[in-house]
């Protein structure tokens, strides 16, 4: 049985699609999934839904001591980051670079910032990638990693089930013209998602007729 870890920074209000998948692959009778989860995770109502957790705090003493421990109840196969970036991410590829496989899976682009330390940037974001598997959600996001590794790229498309908005009665339907344009903008982080910049988007655009907006969140 393949022994799998999560590593994923996600503390999110509401699991929706992110947990459900999790929850998919754990039924796997072949996989084994284990998860290790930010410390503000542990207030988050969907945790009981998954199997055993770990929770870290991102710092070198914390992410080894986690290691050591998800070791001893069985050696790790695969290591598969979500939503893990930054000095986070090198901590990471530093202590759990013993596993035999190691995924990253990227949302945004890996944006190649100038500047001076521009070459030691790159440096370490191809010792972070070097002899990893790599998925993007898009095929943009997928090439900007092949510029610091090009091997084990892929694409998977992120996607949206809406089969949870199922409950909505017909009271909550928006009428509008066959012609209209409807938006729909989903985000628990109004600002750090740039819902509100979207929002601003949708008020300056002319249409050239009627259109509409509808902002989920929390």
């Amino acid at each position: 049985m393949k022994q799998v870890v999560i590593v994923a920074n996600f503390a999110a209000t509401f699991g929706g699609n992110f947990i459900q998948s999790m929850k998919a692959l754990q039924a796997n009778e072949e996989i084994s999934v284990r998860y290790i989860l930010p410390e503000a995770a542990r207030k988050c109502n969907w945790i009981p839904e998954l199997t055993k957790v770990y929770y870290t705090d991102w710092s070198f003493g914390s992410l080894r001591s986690v290691w050591k421990e998800v070791n001893q109840a069985q050696v790790v196969d695969i290591v598969h980051f979500h939503f893990v970036g930054g000095k986070e991410a090198l901590r990471c590829k530093i202590v759990f670079s013993p596993a035999d496989k190691i995924v990253w899976h990227l949302h945004n682009h890996v944006v190649r910032w100038p500047g001076r330390l521009v070459w030691f940037k790159d440096l370490a974001k191809r010792y972070l990638y070097h002899g990893s598997y790599k998925i993007g959600v898009s095929n943009s996001v997928a090439d900007s990693m092949r510029f610091y590794s090009s091997k084990h790229v892929t694409t998977v498309y992120n996607a949206m089930d809406f089969d949870r908005l199922s409950w909505i009665g017909e009271d909550h339907y928006i009428e509008t013209s066959s012609k209209a344009i409807h938006c729909m903008i989903m985000g628990n982080h109004y600002e750090r998602k740039g819902v509100d910049i979207a929002a601003k988007a949708m008020q300056l655009v002319e249409w050239g007729g009627t259109s509409s907006c509808t902002i989920c969140g929390t």
